[in-house]
């Protein structure tokens, strides 16, 4: 897997390739973000939220929904995108992203 991190603009992230996006969290709290899936070969995107290396979701991605994620500590956190795919001979062509908004993180006290 080539993971690289992508740009998160206004909150916003598209990963049209694998990658992830990346926050630095000081504290314990809770993420939460809207996230999107297009699909190729039938299959959704795979995303993953850890903190750190501890796997906090994991989830197939398909209309926008709301996740909301318990962050049990000061972490590097990240949304990833595991398998992205692109079948351009396809009529019509096939393109797994995943669309990651509204990222936002609230620490506890």
């Amino acid at each position: 897997m080539n993971d690289r991190a992508g740009p998160l603009v206004e909150g916003q992230a598209v990963l049209a390739t694998n990658g992830m996006v990346v926050l630095q969290v000081c504290r314990p709290g809770v993420l939460t973000f809207v996230a999107r899936g297009t699909a190729a070969e039938k299959l959704l995107p795979l995303m993953s939220v850890s903190a750190d290396d501890q796997r906090l979701l994991t989830a197939r991605v398909s209309a926008e929904r709301l996740y909301r994620v318990q962050v049990p500590k000061a972490a590097l956190l990240t949304i990833t995108f595991h398998d992205d795919a692109y079948l351009p001979d396809t009529v019509p062509p096939q393109d797994r992203n995943l669309f990651v908004s509204a990222v936002r993180f609230v620490a506890m006290p």
